[in-house]
């Protein structure tokens, strides 16, 4: 077959590559708050062989849960990364396990992670039903194209998985369907999965191939082959996104959890590429205790240790790959493709960067879910001068490591305006900066951001200003100013002009935007212009009067309060036990809050809906917790839009 010795060895190294590459499961594990993911992550690292027991949530014993915030807390705060290897059916398959967190302030952890993963195990917690996070999330995989496997978890809590299977299957749409049966008897001792030799397949079981033709067709040729047909039909069906298969187990006593392992490496999900000329992409930057600063890469390549690649047209050697399990570290040479790496070369780029074999001209980047207004603020400002640069340095090392926060430095203050997604998300930071540098600077109080909303259809305007008695002009800039449907603030230029001018204008524009008649940012307005009669000179002092004509025409617009004052709103979900939920009403009332809907599930808890001016809402959690002693929880989504805000009285 081989001519020559090194057409064989070729042929080997590429079959080597090949099955390195097939044997290779990149996995995130997500659901709401307090579902049971860690709890599953660490069955999981447990059956696997890389722990001698699960740890807990409740201890602050588990693998995935290092930071102390997360310890005291009981929830995940970042991302964790697992590297294992999982032996079944005479493979071993090489695991990258990704555990996420689960409250919504947390979510660009959840979004970075599906830059990396291949399939996605979303967990629902039986005793809670479908929460907001959890459909959150679930149109967040599906929007990616990741194969999705659904694990009903906390059966052992006595709950009828049957009634509650009729209840959330709706949410994933007709072919969401159980891979598993059971004796209703002792359901905890017997669950038969599908894909196991010993489980009888009958027509039940068809709706895993009527999603093909082709599978559907063979299996009228030849009924007897239902089986295999069957398998064939969930397993294609999982990785191309047409079936849901839905697993039930408990994650604290380990049930379900091999059986979940042995599916995911049966099946051959598609490597999840970003890009055609995409080597590699940059999900996540942490600080490792063993090699410090890192940065965690999913490759679509083969890496070399010495390869140079480009981020944003920036040439960067990696001499330095590492594959990190728990605290192991071990330094590599070849990383195949589709596998998750550490390298501490590109720590000066962030989450959604790009890594690729060519230096492009345009910068790529991978943002698909980046919030482009944060909407909670906090100012921190250092005890002294001498500090300064130690408090600005640990809060660039908190945004560095992607996690949804971002930051503005006042200069003329020294005060440093820390942004963020929620309330916990900035409580936990300044919690996080204060153990890492000390309490060396002090906080004020936590802000909601307000904006203004342009409220006129449309305003003719004339721009101009001169100096020296007319001798010096900007010449007459003319168009009008209007109403968008967005909250985007574009000036649009219906005539040719110099780029010189354009950029003047421009400046002046985004100036005058910044700070509105109420002092807010100003939203939805749109600046079209119309005609330009140009004065005899255009020098230097023409761009700068262009800049100010721009800006003292919109705040003369301004002055006629041509703006409203707006705010985000939240789409809160509060649990509650019965016994509190008269004094929840209540306290909700008082904060002017809108209740859309209150459920019960199972009997046991109240589920209430609504929305509220997120201002209002401030504080509420803690609340929430006291009031309930510790049993209420409060989640909830920050909406800001041009179709939902809050409007504040004049």
């Amino acid at each position: 077959m081989f001519t020559e010795r090194s057409d064989y060895t070729c042929h080997v190294i590429r079959l080597v590559k090949y099955m390195s590459m097939y044997l290779v499961r990149n996995i995130g594990i997500y659901a709401h708050i307090d579902a049971g993911k860690t709890t599953l992550v660490e069955n999981m690292l447990y059956q696997a062989g890389l722990i001698d027991s699960p740890g807990s949530v409740l201890e602050g014993t588990t693998e995935s849960d290092t930071l102390l915030e997360e310890i005291q807390r009981g929830i995940s705060i970042l991302s964790s990364t697992f590297y294992f290897k999982y032996k079944t059916k005479n493979k071993e398959y090489s695991i990258n396990l990704i555990d996420t967190p689960g409250h919504l302030d947390f979510t660009t952890q959840v979004d970075n992670s599906l830059l990396a993963v291949d399939i996605a195990v979303l967990i629902i917690d039986i005793t809670t039903g479908i929460r907001s996070q959890t459909e959150f999330i679930f149109e967040r995989i599906r929007s990616q194209g990741i194969p999705l496997i659904l694990f009903i978890n906390k059966i052992d809590c006595e709950h009828s998985v049957g009634d509650f299977l009729k209840k959330i299957q709706p949410y994933f749409g007709n072919r969401a369907y159980p891979v598993y049966s059971y004796d209703e008897s002792d359901i905890i001792s017997n669950i038969e999965y599908i894909f196991y030799k010993k489980f009888e397949v009958g027509e039940d079981y068809l709706h895993f191939i009527e999603w093909n033709e082709n599978l559907t067709e063979k299996y009228l040729q030849n009924p007897t082959k239902i089986k295999s047909l069957v398998l064939k039909g969930l397993k294609e069906g999982t990785v191309q996104s047409q079936i849901t298969p839905i697993f039930i187990g408990s994650a604290l006593q380990g049930i379900g959890v091999i059986e979940l392992l042995d599916f995911i490496c049966e099946i051959e999900p598609k490597m999840h590429k970003i890009g055609e000329d995409t080597s590699a992409v940059l999900f996540q930057n942490r600080i490792h205790p063993k090699i410090g600063k890192t940065s965690f890469l999913k490759n679509f390549s083969e890496i070399y240790s010495g390869d140079t690649l480009f981020i944003n047209g920036k040439a960067v050697y990696l001499s330095n790959l590492y594959a990190i399990s728990l605290d192991e570290v071990q330094k590599q040479e070849i990383v195949p493709a589709n596998s998750i790496f550490c390298s501490d070369n590109v720590i000066e780029f962030m989450p959604g960067d790009l890594l690729t074999s060519q230096k492009l001209e345009m910068p790529q980047k991978e943002n698909f879910n980046k919030r482009e207004l944060k909407q909670f603020v906090l100012i921190i400002e250092p005890i002294s001068d001498d500090v300064r640069e130690t408090v600005i340095n640990g809060v660039k090392d908190l945004v560095w490591e992607g996690n949804g926060l971002s930051y503005t430095l006042q200069e003329d203050t020294g005060q440093v305006e820390l942004w963020g997604a929620g309330e916990l998300h900035l409580e936990i930071s300044v919690s996080r900066l204060k153990k890492t540098i000390g309490e060396i600077f002090i906080t004020g109080n936590l802000k909601v951001a307000r904006y203004e909303m342009w409220k006129n259809a449309i305003n003719t305007i004339t721009f101009e200003h001169s100096i020296y008695e007319m001798k010096v002009s900007s010449g007459v800039l003319k168009g009008f100013v209007e109403r968008t449907e967005s909250f985007e603030s574009p000036i649009i230029f219906e005539i040719d002009l110099p780029m010189n001018l354009k950029q003047a204008a421009i400046a002046g524009f985004e100036e005058v935007l910044s700070h509105g008649y109420f002092g807010h940012k100003i939203l939805g307005i749109r600046l079209r212009i119309t005609s330009y009669t140009s004065p005899p000179i255009i020098n230097n002092q023409t761009l700068s009067l262009l800049k100010i004509a721009v800006i003292s025409g919109i705040k003369t617009l301004l002055k006629e309060k041509n703006t409203i004052e707006i705010g985000p709103l939240i789409e809160f979900e509060i649990t509650v036990p019965e016994e509190f939920l008269g004094v929840v009403m209540a306290a909700l009332q008082k904060r002017d809050a809108k209740v859309h809907s209150m459920e019960t599930f199972m009997g046991q808890k109240y589920f209430v809906k609504g929305e509220a001016c997120c201002e209002n809402m401030l504080g509420f959690s803690s609340v929430l917790r006291n009031m309930t002693k510790g049993k209420g929880f409060f989640s909830g989504n920050i909406v800001l839009s041009p179709s939902k805000y809050y409007t504040f009285s004049v």
